[in-house]
């Protein structure tokens, strides 16, 4: 009977682990519930006292000094955790203010860094640069109401990372003009094909009540370039029908965007607060199962990064309508669906910086 009651204590104090690793493991403090600490400080507690009724055994005396182990651990949690909170709304600002801004540090690591000038988005640049002027605008202006020193780190990595991207569009625009005129060609037939499968990953076959009017406006704004200069080459001299027959298919597909978007508009205008948190949390969801199915428990060695970069940017664009919401119009729904997005970016951050490492190391 004895070995009956261990084993089921040892479930109990293993599920109470598995939920703080969840809840907390890897996660700011200053995001985090402390009363959810105390709740697993108590169920160890008990779990403690019934081990102490339990006969002594090396397996009793064992799981007793890993459950007191865990007792510790979670009863400072609460303590640093509730430390962390002490300086209130205005210190959660400005953890956020530094959290998208890493955010959007990290999708410059997985969309730029290292990979060729000629073929990167420079809708997607914009974005980020625009991202981090909004952040450095509030980071400023909090620092100015509160003085917090740890705004200043945030305002000075934006502002290193803010010329960075500045030079790099120059950079990227340079580099479309350089090579042969077929050259030229082939890179924007193959940044216009970027451009179309962003469609397909973003918007076809999805809900439109849950989808970014702005990233349509971008990826349109993109083709409108795109063909500007398609066209420049072609009168440049270039009179190749597979060139001219794509300045058609990218005027035809930005034309079938357009129609697209005005749609969007209308589905969301018409829709009610309620109807689009729910849009929203469903397509975090089908996010969520998809991560679960291709990347949980697997081998990192064998996953496809570009899937991986795939889900990065689809939850940050929930989670970014889940911010803008938050800002404009707070909803007690949208704000914890969007506490559980943020808490899901960071992981599969993190679990991309994990299969790229992985990967490198084995080839």
């Amino acid at each position: 009977m004895s070995q009956e009651k261990l084993a089921k204590l040892r479930a109990q104090i293993g599920a109470i682990d598995d939920g703080y690793q969840v809840q907390f493991a890897g996660h700011p403090r200053i995001t985090r519930d402390p009363t959810l600490l105390d709740r697993m400080a108590t169920d160890v507690g008990r779990a403690i006292e019934a081990l102490g009724a339990l006969p002594a055994s090396p397996d009793r005396d064992a799981l007793l000094n890993d459950a007191r182990s865990r007792l510790d651990l979670y009863r400072n949690e609460a303590v640093a955790v509730r430390d962390a909170q002490a300086g209130g709304q205005d210190a959660l600002e400005a953890h956020y203010l530094g959290e998208w801004s890493r955010f959007v540090f990290h999708r410059y690591r997985r969309h730029f860094a290292g990979q060729s000038r000629a073929t990167r988005d420079l809708g997607v640049l914009a974005e980020m640069i625009a991202d981090l002027r909004r952040i450095k605008a509030e980071a400023e202006a909090l620092k100015k109401r509160r003085g917090d020193p740890g705004l200043g780190d945030t305002i000075e990595r934006v502002d290193r990372n803010l010329q960075l991207y500045l030079d790099e569009r120059g950079e990227i625009v340079s580099s479309r003009g350089e090579g042969t005129l077929e050259q030229q060609a082939d890179v924007l037939a193959a940044v216009a094909n970027d451009q179309f499968a962003l469609y397909a990953r973003h918007f076809a076959g999805k809900s439109r009540l849950s989808r970014r009017p702005a990233l349509l406006q971008r990826i349109i704004d993109n083709l409108d370039v795109i063909k500007d200069r398609m066209i420049v080459v072609r009168d440049g001299g270039l009179g190749d029908g597979s060139h001219t027959k794509n300045i058609e298919i990218v005027e035809s597909r930005a034309t079938f965007y357009r129609g697209e978007l005005d749609a969007i508009r209308k589905v969301r205008r018409e829709a009610s607060m309620p109807d689009l948190v729910g849009a929203l949390g469903t397509a975090a969801n089908e996010l969520f199962a998809e991560y679960q199915e291709h990347f949980a428990g697997k081998d990192r060695r064998t996953r496809d990064v570009a899937r991986l970069t795939q889900l990065c940017d689809a939850l940050e664009e929930i989670g970014r309508q889940m911010d803008e919401i938050d800002r404009a119009r707070p909803d007690e729904t949208n704000a914890a669906n969007l506490h559980i997005v943020l808490d899901t970016l960071r992981l599969y951050v993190r679990e991309y910086d994990a299969v790229r490492e992985a990967q490198t190391q084995n080839a």
